[in-house]
């Protein structure tokens, strides 16, 4: 294994790059053609594909996706060694170079890490793109197709970032990488399939939590302990209080209310002061589909609410006619886009949506849209999805500002969804680039009443919001599960079948 705590950074002064992409004996699989003509688009590369077995000759960079990367250059003198190192994919912490997904199934992890690293010709490893990915418990191939799928554009985004710059320089954390031995798939997915099925049993029973202080304060000092639980309503979960106004003390939460019966959402209204509810919650707006995640926005002379509404396929903003109670429909921000969780700012001059998308990789993908006006026309960012991890995508409450920075709650869904919520400081933000990193994760109490997750962080003045879990056995649970995954397995099996990545 080969490890090195300090960044690294190699140069290149050419005018032009030659890009070298080594496949598997049997050719290239359709994610590494993907990888192979979004690198012949950036400008400033000139892009080679061969087989593994072939010679790379002189190259910038060698980009290896087959089954055994580093065998060639291993074989090769240091003189010889690509100018801005071999790209390769590794997988799991420790970097192996093999079975992507097959260790992590093996062990029941609900995530799968995987990161693009360069090489150099002294065996150290810098990072260039990484992230976390969703097993798909019953299912080595998809977990896999979900992870090659979300990786296509990492090799492109590295080269564009390098082309960027000045001296051409490769900067980042090294990080390991081993040959470690193939891990045997046996059992892989008979595990998978009964770990699944205990999933399924799982009832996910959420209530609000109240916090004393301002939402800055867990960049600095967070205390699980001090969360005032409020109870939720029985045969209900409360979850989601995204739409929160404060007013002498007083909150008015918008929030999820979720019926254990008809396992169906709704937007509910509640007033809370002292850490205690004044009035059970009263529902304040249904639709014929599943409605969570009510953002509130104040623009104009006027307060809107964007609820996560997936099953409509669009982004509906709503009008407050009475706050809180009365909602109409306003206009449509996005058409034909499932959003999960859909979240935006004011920043520099620009609206920004912050969102996931159901249909793609929900916990995983982040995508963001940018737009003059709250109302619209609102356009991809040019690197959607901006980012791909398990760890750190999916939004979980507000943006905020301190300092002079922007921070963006995510969902830390890597050991069970909506297990922490992770900090983001937002680095750089244009319709063009994006960059954060994560400063702070904050986990639930384990010996709290909801010791299992810790989902969205809202402030409100002198206040803040948030929501967590606990987990109990159901029955009723596990008949509703099974169907879901019939419908998902056939849903699976009427695909076209890929050649195994």
């Amino acid at each position: 294994m080969h490890t090195q705590s300090r960044p690294t950074s190699r140069q290149l002064d050419t005018d032009r790059l030659r890009i070298v992409i080594r496949w598997g004996e049997s050719g290239p699989r359709p994610w590494e053609s993907e990888i192979a003509r979004r690198l012949r688009a950036v400008q400033g590369a000139e892009v080679i594909e061969t087989p593994a077995h072939a010679p790379c000759g002189s190259a910038d960079i060698v980009l290896d996706t087959s089954e055994t990367p580093l065998h060639a250059a291993a074989r090769a003198p240091a003189a010889d060694h690509p100018s801005l190192g071999y790209w390769c994919f590794v997988y799991g912490d420790e970097g192996r170079l093999s079975d992507p997904c097959t260790a992590e199934l093996a062990a029941g992890r609900r995530s799968a890490l995987i990161q693009l690293v360069s090489i150099d010709a002294n065996g150290q490893a810098t990072l260039l793109e990484g992230g976390a990915i969703k097993t798909v418990p019953h299912s080595l191939r998809a977990t896999r197709e979900r992870m090659f799928d979300a990786v296509v554009s990492w090799p492109e985004r590295a080269l564009t970032r390098i082309l960027e710059q000045p001296h051409r320089q490769i900067r980042g954390p090294s990080v390991p990488w081993t040959p470690a031995p193939p891990v045997p798939a046996r059992f892989v997915a008979l595990g998978g399939y009964a770990r699944r099925i205990a999933q399924e049993m799982v009832e996910e029973h959420w209530a609000i939590g109240i916090i004393p202080r301002p939402v800055t304060h867990v960049l600095h000092s967070f205390d699980a302990s001090e969360i005032q639980w409020l109870q939720p309503p029985e045969g209900h979960a409360i979850a989601d209080p995204l739409g929160v106004v404060e007013r002498e003390g007083t909150l008015t939460l918008l929030a999820e209310s979720f019926d254990f019966d008809d396992r169906q959402g709704r937007i509910v209204a509640l007033e809370v002061r002292d850490g205690k509810v004044l009035s059970p919650p009263r529902e304040v707006l249904r639709r014929p589909v599943h409605l969570s995640y009510p953002h509130l926005i104040a623009h104009g002379a006027h307060l809107y609410c964007l609820p996560e509404a997936a099953g409509a396929g669009c982004v509906q903003l709503f009008r407050a006619e009475r706050f809180p109670d009365c909602w109409v429909p306003d206009r449509i921000l996005l058409q034909n886009f499932a959003a999960a969780d859909a979240t935006v700012y004011r920043w520099e001059g620009r609206w920004w949506m912050f969102v996931c998308n159901h249909a793609d990789q929900d916990e995983t993908k982040l995508y963001v849209f940018h737009a003059q006006d709250l109302f619209g026309r609102w356009h991809p960012h040019a690197r959607n999805p901006v980012k791909c991890d398990l760890r750190s995508a999916r939004p979980a409450g507000p943006l905020f500002e301190h300092e002079g920075a922007l921070y963006r709650p995510a969902q830390d869904c890597s050991v069970t969804y909506g297990g922490a919520v992770a900090v983001n400081r937002v680095l750089t933000l244009s319709p063009t680039d994006f960059a954060e990193e994560t400063v702070t994760v904050l986990r639930p109490l384990a010996s709290g009443p909801y010791p299992h997750g810790l989902h969205t962080l809202t402030g409100a003045g002198a206040y803040t919001v948030v929501d967590g879990k606990r987990h109990s056995r159901s029955l009723r649970r596990l008949a509703w599960g099974l169907r879901q995954l019939a419908r998902g397995l056939r849903t699976h099996a009427d695909r076209p079948r890929q050649p195994a990545p």
